[in-house]
């Protein structure tokens, strides 16, 4: 009587079709998460340092062969240029692995803020980040370490098959990493959204790779095409210290949390295919998953 009544039916949020394109559905997403990634990319990349240190030592295997070579052509060369070439080179090769591979922890709580903008669902940028970070920490930290050895023996086999000149065997290896890179697409998505062994994480991973090839392929191009292709573009070009300076904000900025957005968008319907089912539980399933 002397309150007006506001219980009137309203227009309400607006549904998504189900049947709308994945694509048309994506670039709906992506400008109102570009804020977020920005910060989530800032996030990433400082509490990932610690690893990327690691990984930086690590990546000394494609820099010191190179400066060696350079040093025996010539003994007239700068020794300070060349500490440059070799911390560009690191942080360079450290930067592709943050990116394709991942980085542990770090990339726990990364693929789970990132696949849960996709799925349009709600996140603690912070909070779930840590929470993630916590939960996956033993495989994932198990994950780095198999990545590292595993980066180190294929870095070792491609270089001495390419120095001799075993051009199949170089192929070989080259293949090996690239479908390698491709399981990186599922591991862990995986680990952050089901109960599994470590084991059937990576066997689902690799079944994925092939299962979805096609996919993989085109996500892997534009992930290469973003985070080596425009920053070469864009060097090239102008060629200048303000161009460097672009690539850098790129990267700190946007680039790696782009990336993995991309990635767990197309990612997650692949998994709700072959994994999930019917099952659309958010926390992590009990039983193991079979594919």
């Amino acid at each position: 009587m002397f309150f007006q009544n506001y219980a009137k039916p309203g227009k309400g949020v607006n549904k998504r079709d189900p049947n709308q394109p994945r694509i048309k559905t994506f670039f709906e997403i992506l400008p109102r998460k570009l804020w977020n990634l920005c910060k989530l990319n800032w996030l990433y990349l400082i509490t990932a340092i610690p690893f990327f240190l690691v990984t930086m030592f690590i990546a000394g295997i494609f820099s010191s062969p190179i400066i060696n070579s350079i040093t025996d052509f010539s003994n007239d060369v700068d020794l300070t240029m060349l500490a440059v070439f070799d911390l560009f080179v690191r942080f360079a090769v450290s930067m592709c692995f943050l990116i394709f591979w991942g980085l542990g922890p770090c990339t726990a709580g990364f693929t789970f803020i990132t696949r849960n903008y996709g799925k349009e669902e709600h996140c603690w940028l912070f909070s779930d980040y840590f929470e993630k970070f916590r939960q996956n920490f033993k495989q994932s930290i198990l994950l780095w370490i198999i990545d590292l050895v595993v980066f180190y023996l294929l870095a070792v086999a491609f270089m001495f098959y390419h120095r001799n000149s075993m051009f199949l065997l170089t192929i070989l290896v080259a293949s090996v990493t690239v479908v390698y890179t491709m399981m990186h697409m599922y591991i862990y998505q995986m680990m952050i959204s089901y109960k599994l062994s470590f084991i059937d994480i990576i066997k689902n991973s690799l079944l994925l790779t092939f299962i979805k090839a096609p996919q993989n392929v085109l996500l892997l191009f534009v992930v290469l095409a973003m985070n080596i292709g425009i920053p070469y573009l864009i060097y090239s070009l102008f060629h200048n210290v303000i161009s460097i300076l672009v690539i850098v904000l790129l990267e700190a900025c946007m680039l790696p949390a782009l990336s993995s957005f991309i990635t767990n968008f197309f990612v997650y319907t692949t998994l709700e295919m072959y994994v999930n089912g019917d099952n659309r539980a958010e926390e992590k399933t009990e039983q193991t998953v079979e594919i």
